[in-house]
């Protein structure tokens, strides 16, 4: 069932809130304890690469407002006085821009904004481009729990999803791996029952030249991703019902 946001949910505390569930707090929920689970969730601060991940998707996503969000810091050695004297200027004159990059992931992620909307497929998918939801956030609920999804792209004309995907290899084995590896395939399933979409999409994009692509339609392993994110969202509610067992999910003796 979808709720209305009216303002309760916005993108300034959308990861501080823990009141609704996040597909990234169900994937923390299905890898070890409340003792786990509470660490990541204190600890959850945007690493360099998650950051240039978020770059990546403003870019794509919302080129408009790139500029007031992120700001590429110069390539000057920060080893010399001018040099540390320098970055603190510039620094100083770009204080009103929250986000500031390494200057060396520049070019990469305006070839990699370039190569991905160059992909006939992509370019296919994001047809209703102007007129799709980008970035939306979405609150909703799943067998009574309060839940939220910030969706990358929501095409209601056609009524598909699609999430970009920075990574290493778009070599099959290697997609399947991190599918796997970081649980794509659970958000995915969450992201569709949430929007009752009709099908989902990943846009995998190389890091590194010629930025090559892979779009791949997921669906094989719902209901199995659908059976582990509802887990998850019952991990969290068993980890708010028994909050003085930070072992709980490992407070017994396991026998292999």
């Amino acid at each position: 069932m979808i709720l209305e946001n009216k303002g309760v949910i916005t993108d300034q505390n959308y990861y501080e809130d823990k009141e609704y569930i996040s597909a990234s707090m169900i994937k923390q929920a299905l890898q070890g304890s409340k003792k786990q689970f509470d660490y990541a969730m204190q600890n959850n601060k945007e690493s360099e690469a998650m950051l240039v991940g978020s770059a990546f998707h403003a870019i794509m996503l919302e080129p408009e407002t790139f500029g007031d969000l992120y700001a590429f810091e110069p390539d000057v050695d920060r080893r010399t006085k001018a040099g540390k004297e320098y970055i603190a200027e510039w620094k100083e004159e770009h204080s009103r821009i929250p986000n500031h990059l390494s200057g060396k992931h520049s070019n990469m992620l305006w070839n990699m904004k370039d190569s991905l909307n160059a992909h006939p497929k992509y370019k296919e998918l994001i047809k209703n481009f102007k007129s799709s939801i980008k970035e939306g956030i979405n609150l909703f609920e799943i067998d009574g729990v309060k839940c939220k999804a910030k969706v990358d792209y929501y095409d209601p004309i056609q009524n598909i999803i699609i999430d970009i995907k920075t990574c290493n290899s778009v070599n099959l084995p290697d997609i399947i791996e991190s599918i796997d590896k970081y649980m794509y395939g659970v958000q995915a399933a969450f992201y569709l029952d949430a929007l009752n979409a009709d099908a989902f999409y990943f846009a995998f994009i190389t890091k590194k030249k010629p930025y090559d692509v892979l779009i791949v339609k997921y669906g094989v392993s719902l209901e199995k991703d659908r059976e582990a994110y509802k887990l998850g969202m019952k991990n969290i509610q068993r980890f708010n019902e028994e909050p003085e067992n930070s072992y709980a999910m490992f407070n017994e003796i396991i026998e292999l």
